[in-house]
């Protein structure tokens, strides 16, 4: 017996996403699993189209509203492609506080991720409004478990918090940061502000490293099987993220987590960003029917709707002719850090956002220590009048590109792959299906009306259509 359950729309997510699954129910069994699955960007927010004509140095500022969980990466990614464009190198200081505001970003999204947007799809949370109604799917963790991990839950709320004003200490403000721009930042570096962001990352190391990575740890151990479940493409993709040099390229600097591509047969390769392309066959915009490099002339976002074929407002990013996986896990993956036997799964994606936070602790106090008190911290960007360019960087969801063109000191063209683009991609022109739509194939629901199993796939990504539809 066939059946389709629609999940619409995906909640404790940014933005709106609709997720249809085409389910085949074994006879002998009576188990449904899923064949096939679409992921439905639902709507439309054209910020590509909002900065055609605008000057240069409104893309930082206007890019960082495409999202409200990771602006920063945006504002940075604006900011580098621009600069990129004349092989500018920022300040030292630069680039230290464009880490330091960044990284404090990732820690309050991965925290949010967890304990927010994914753990209540494992657990029962108090019997009140808005944790009920909720699943009762599956749910194994014991009472005691269970209320330590709602406390947690509620300290999670107040870390969350603090990693905001612990951006905001060099950002001016969070969510969208208001000094990262062309050319550096406009934060003065004082032994105030070093001091009072030491403080506050003490605190937070504290949690991500005895907390944070302990529930990661009690979930893994409850739900041994979803190390199996969710696994996707398996090949693997990032930009490269938190610049340890000062240089002026884009894609060569050394960072903390190093740009490539990782494979499902275990080839790895540097990361050619002539080989990203976008497919809209199976999205609501015109535009050639095969694949496109966002930097081509042919790219579009000029929305096409209704069109024959197409169920979602996100393009379909490739690389070669490959679906990728964008993310946490695809970062510690290229990075080294996951060792070979760890492959794409719920569980793995968790563990990998606790390992990257516990890394960058580490980092962000080694970055305080090497700036310089009063030191310089912006250079005056100077633009050809017309240029091309391309900014590339990490969202915490994982990799971000920005590409423009700028034609007498006015965008022509903008165009921006997010991470969940990436991952929450439709099917391309060949029908190819984006990651996480080949993560639900294969995943067994319990009950139709409670679909608890594909949210644990579709969380374990944290999609951000926010991002994804812009």
């Amino acid at each position: 017996m066939k059946q389709t359950i629609i999940i619409d729309p995906v909640t404790r997510i940014e933005g709106h996403l609709k997720i249809a699954l085409d389910m085949d129910t074994d006879a002998h069994t009576g188990k449904n699993r899923v064949r096939t699955a679409r992921a439905s960007g639902t709507m439309f927010r054209g910020m590509e189209k909002i900065l055609e004509g605008r000057d240069a140095f409104d893309a930082p500022i206007i890019t960082a509203r495409v999202c409200g969980v990771c602006p920063v990466s945006h504002a940075y990614a604006a900011s580098i492609a621009l600069e990129s464009s004349t092989a500018f190198t920022p300040p030292k200081n630069a680039r230290l506080v464009r880490n330091l505001i960044l990284a404090a970003n990732f820690l309050q999204s991965h925290i949010l991720h967890f304990y927010h947007l994914s753990l209540l799809d494992f657990m029962q949370g108090p019997s009140m409004p808005p944790w009920r109604p909720a699943s009762k799917v599956d749910m194994r963790f014991n009472t005691v478990e269970s209320e330590e991990l709602f406390k947690h839950y509620d300290l999670a709320l107040d870390m969350r918090r603090k990693t905001h004003s612990m951006g905001a200490i060099f950002g001016g403000h969070l969510p969208h940061p208001a000094s990262i721009i062309p050319g550096g930042v406009t934060a003065v570096v004082s032994r105030e502000r070093i001091d009072q962001y030491q403080g506050m990352l003490k605190e937070i190391s504290q949690f991500v490293t005895e907390i944070y990575a302990s529930d990661v740890e009690l979930l893994a151990h409850t739900y041994p099987d979803y190390l199996q479940i969710g696994g996707g493409p398996e090949n693997l993709i990032a930009y490269g993220v938190f610049v340890e040099e000062d240089s002026s390229s884009v894609t060569s600097a050394k960072r903390l987590f190093p740009g490539g591509v990782l494979f499902a047969d275990g080839t790895r390769e540097a990361l050619d960003s002539s080989q990203i392309m976008e497919s809209v066959a199976c999205s609501w915009y015109e535009g050639p029917t095969g694949a496109t490099h966002p930097g081509s002339s042919k790219a579009s976002t000029t929305a096409l709707y209704p069109k024959s074929g197409a169920y979602s407002w996100t393009k379909s990013p490739r690389y070669k002719t490959f679906a990728m996986e964008a993310g946490a896990f695809a970062r510690m993956k290229i990075a080294g850090l996951f060792g070979s036997e760890k492959r794409a799964s719920v569980i793995t994606r968790h563990q990998a956002r606790v390992l990257e936070a516990k890394e960058l602790v580490r980092a962000m106090g080694r970055w305080l220590e090497q700036l310089e008190v009063g030191g310089a911290v912006y250079e005056a960007l100077k633009l050809p009048a017309s240029v091309s360019g391309f900014g590339a960087l990490e969202a915490p969801r994982g990799a971000l590109g920005h590409w423009f063109t700028l034609v007498d000191g006015k965008f022509t063209s903008y165009q921006i792959i997010t991470p969940t683009c990436i991952n929450a991609s439709p099917a391309d022109e060949k029908g190819l299906p984006g990651a996480m739509e080949a993560a639900l194939a294969g995943t067994v629901i319990t009950d139709s009306s409670d679909a608890v199993e594909a949210l644990r796939v579709v969380h374990s990504f944290d999609p951000c259509l926010a991002c994804a539809v812009h």
